[in-house]
């Protein structure tokens, strides 16, 4: 897990990580330059990276998108509705945000591969988070993957014998559970 405060750089280097590993990022137009900071965008550029076992497949959940992405997936699955099996068996967008996001979860995350996710608490309920929980470890104790994430969230940090970097301070650096911000706050 990536932990620390907004602005710290968790979203930059979970994403320049993405970028190195050669996986696909869904990313709306941005409508405005000022959103461009090349420094962000090239820092994958400058990473060293090695593959213990070989490349594996992967993918990116970003909470700043989903929403969008959903309609696309639902709209592919409207016209192929063998693609459901991927996303969680329903068109996400007929249920909640949460439930919608939840489900994806549930379908995408049980095919293998090293995957990222952004803030994936953003639309989930305690509940729903402990139940994201829940699915890591069990997915975990498959062996067949791997999660990198940045979050805010005390319960998602919970995982057992999760790995946790702190992003606050001056450098980045390994941390416990009970060390962090969030489950100090909380």
């Amino acid at each position: 897990f990536f932990v620390g405060e907004n602005g710290t750089g968790k979203s930059t280097l979970l994403e320049a990580i993405v970028r190195k590993c050669d996986i696909h990022i869904w990313v709306r137009p941005k409508r405005h330059m000022v959103h461009a900071n090349p420094y962000e965008t090239d820092l994958w550029k400058y990473l060293a990276l090695d593959w213990v076992k070989g490349h594996v497949p992967g993918s990116l959940f970003s909470a700043e998108t989903f929403y969008e992405f959903a309609d696309l997936l639902d709209d592919i699955a409207i016209h192929d509705p063998g693609q459901l099996k991927y996303f969680g068996g329903r068109l996400i967008n007929k249920l909640s945000h949460g439930q919608g996001t939840l489900s994806y979860f549930e379908g995408r995350y049980r095919f293998a591969g090293l995957h990222f996710m952004d803030e994936p608490e953003s639309a989930l309920s305690p509940a729903s988070q402990a139940r994201l929980v829940k699915l890591l470890h069990s997915l975990r104790q498959e062996g067949k993957t791997q999660f990198i994430i940045a979050t805010h969230s005390p319960i998602l940090l919970s995982l057992p014998g999760a790995q946790i970097f702190s992003f606050d301070g001056e450098h980045i650096g390994e941390t416990t559970f009970e060390q962090t911000p969030a489950y100090r706050l909380y």
